[in-house]
């Protein structure tokens, strides 16, 4: 290989590095280097246009020569520039679509809360959340429970019965101010996206006061071991525990003016 050809070579794997490692100027910022091929190309030819105009044949055959070899070399850098650019931008491309591939679905979810006393009740307390769907519900209510969504009560004691529309039972546990982890009488360890299960997602906490939570959870535990033993997969007698079974939850919710 010639030692024109090593030369040309080089530039254009020169320009391929460059275009590939090249970072876009950022906002506000100008590129230069459109500035820099201009000056390349074109000063060879004002260079030659001077010599011309001043009758110099030594000018004229300096910059002739510098405009046979700087053109075509400058060519060759422009055109590896050009292609390192095109393959930065697709691998740029290709990981951003594997790190979208790569990140969770996230599931959306409604949480809304009983007002705890007369003034509580002036705005909504419903907010909506985005979670990872492979979440499971126990650290979803972790999270909740964590949070500053339930308000703390003044001496420290508080029972919130969970509601969910993604089970058939409605209240599925229990939590208390008092306790460090709530109580769930279904499996806590599903994810959210297969326990709400295409229903949407919603979760209510429904303030049983300074109600003993211990009490509430066995309540709730008992109701739901009667409904799922006498519960069978189809038929009226299943229809029939389940609203027995809901009407126990709306009475054990709701006894009387006095919710606590």
């Amino acid at each position: 290989m010639s030692d024109w050809a090593l030369v040309a070579t080089g530039l254009a794997v020169a320009g391929l590095v460059y275009g590939w490692r090249r970072k876009p100027p950022g906002a506000g910022k100008r590129s230069y280097l459109s500035w820099i091929m201009a000056f390349i190309f074109g000063a060879p030819i004002g260079s030659l246009l001077l010599a011309n105009l001043f009758g110099s044949a030594v000018l004229g055959w300096i910059f002739g020569l510098s405009l046979m070899f700087v053109w075509p070399l400058a060519i060759l850098f422009i055109a590896g520039n050009a292609a390192g650019s095109l393959l930065a931008q697709r691998n740029k491309h290709d990981n951003r679509n594997d790190s979208n591939k790569h990140e969770p679905l996230m599931l959306h979810i409604r949480i809304d809360r009983d007002s705890v006393h007369a003034g509580d009740d002036t705005v909504s307390h419903a907010e909506n959340i985005a979670i990872p769907a492979n979440t499971s519900l126990a650290s979803l209510l972790e999270q909740i429970r964590k949070g500053n969504f339930l308000p703390s009560i003044s001496g420290g004691k508080a029972t919130w019965m969970i509601e969910s529309s993604g089970s058939p039972f409605k209240t599925i546990g229990v939590l208390a101010q008092q306790w460090q982890d709530p109580c769930v009488i279904i499996d806590a360890g599903v994810d959210v996206a297969q326990h709400f299960a295409g229903r949407q997602a919603n979760l209510f906490f429904r303030y049983r006061c300074q109600i003993d939570p211990d009490t509430v959870r066995t309540q709730l535990q008992v109701s739901y071991t009667n409904s799922t033993d006498q519960t069978p997969t189809h038929g009226s007698s299943g229809i029939a525990s389940l609203a027995k079974h809901a009407s126990y939850l709306r009475s054990l919710m709701n006894p009387g003016s006095d919710r606590c």
